[in-house]
């Protein structure tokens, strides 16, 4: 990860702008972020990356809740 060792943070918003998730990292790790989405609605999601207070990233994420409810018909 070219941010490696770096202090960053990573929010991740909603389709209307709204922050669901923020973490601040005093040294970026040097694999891959994983985040825990799992309790979040289906939808699109941004998710950024600001290193020294600047954006860096934007990735769009969609998330599918496969949490179905399956009813006899």
């Amino acid at each position: 990860m070219e941010f490696a060792g770096k202090s960053g943070d990573v929010t991740i918003s909603d389709q209307y702008g709204k922050v669901v998730k923020a973490n601040h990292y005093e040294e970026l790790p040097t694999e891959s972020l994983r985040i825990d989405v799992s309790n979040f609605k289906s939808g699109v999601y941004f998710v950024n990356l600001k290193v020294d207070g600047r954006r860096q990233i934007t990735k769009r994420l969609a998330v599918v809740n496969e949490d179905y409810q399956y009813r006899r018909l």
